[in-house]
């Protein structure tokens, strides 16, 4: 019929101006990657840790209300500036490990 518009989209229509906000399956993939790469490079400096440094490190920096250096230093009966200098013990001992240093993996995924 004369005066009916087509039903195929024309150039002009304001949905062709509609931009996609969602991620590409590409930066989906590149964002997925580049989360395993830091989880697993935490997992490894977290690694050369002895049981104490790590639980400071994981109260201090992964817990969601870190506890006070002297909440921590009252739980292994420490003086706030021991736990000080130990955060300090941990950095040194991270910036040993050569920064581009490959993460390497057992064959049930643990990183070593």
């Amino acid at each position: 019929m004369e005066g009916e518009p087509d039903e195929e989209c024309k150039p002009d229509e304001w949905q062709n101006y509609l931009i996609d906000q969602s991620l590409s399956p590409e930066a989906i993939v590149a964002e997925r990657d580049e989360k395993d790469y830091q989880n697993k490079a935490l997992a490894s400096a977290i690694g050369v840790l002895n049981d104490r440094e790590r639980r400071i490190f994981e109260a201090r920096h992964l817990a969601d209300e870190p506890p006070t250096l002297e909440d921590l230093a009252a739980e292994f009966n420490l003086s706030p500036d021991r736990i000080r200098k130990s955060r300090r013990a941990r950095s040194r001992k991270r910036e040993k490990r050569p920064r581009n240093a490959p993460l390497s993996t057992s064959a049930s995924g643990d990183v070593r």
